[in-house]
């Protein structure tokens, strides 16, 4: 088995693990298995459990894109889409809520390596502000944080979609209508005195 096939499988069957029973309940003996390997080579590539958390918790940003805004739709899509990814892979989802479980304050996991890519979305959204695509009204870590939590809510509390709603998340009519409202919600944040539905140049 190839190094980077034998890695890539370990990192497979620790975020299975980890989204089942979190990063305190997960045992390396039940990844290597999973993974087809022997649990040594686990501790040569990450060092421990928590090195290998720590790479799991890095890896869904590694292949993200800098979100570059030019109107209004393209930051709504931006959120949509990213809901529509939520959607596709609860497993990350579940890893998220059973860090939030087990976090007691201070520093999270790979924090700065994490807030790198956090800001570096914040960036795209200050410059949309600057551009009137996003009212400047508002402080953009705390829209952040709005509008990602409005993002994970039915993924997170499946039950509170179901008694609002009617419908759980994994249904697709569900899903299409989230989607277009998290469209609307986003699309409808430009500055006052400009149309929704106006691109700027």
């Amino acid at each position: 088995m190839a190094e980077s096939d034998s890695r890539v499988r370990i990192l497979e069957a620790a975020v299975r693990e980890f989204s089942r029973v979190g990063c305190a309940g997960a045992r390396v003996d039940t990844i290597a298995r999973e993974a087809g390997v022997n649990k040594q080579l686990i501790y040569h590539y990450f060092g421990d459990k928590n090195g290998l958390y720590e790479a799991v918790t890095t890896a869904v940003l590694a292949d993200r894109p800098v979100p570059i805004f030019q109107s209004r739709t393209e930051f709504a899509d931006h959120f949509a889409h990213s809901c529509e990814e939520l959607g596709r892979r609860e497993v990350w989802t579940r890893l998220l809520m059973y860090e939030a479980l087990e976090y007691t304050g201070g520093p999270v996991v790979a924090e700065e390596r994490r807030k790198a890519f956090v800001g570096q979305v914040v960036r795209g959204v200050e410059k949309g502000q600057e551009a009137g695509i996003v009212d400047r009204c508002f402080a953009v870590r705390f829209l952040l944080l709005a509008l990602t939590g409005a993002m994970m809510i039915p993924f997170l509390l499946p039950q509170l979609a179901r008694l609002l709603t009617g419908l759980c998340p994994d249904d697709p009519e569900f899903k299409r209508q989230w989607t277009s409202t998290l469209f609307e919600l986003a699309r409808r944040l430009g500055t006052p005195a400009a149309k929704v539905d106006e691109p700027i140049s």
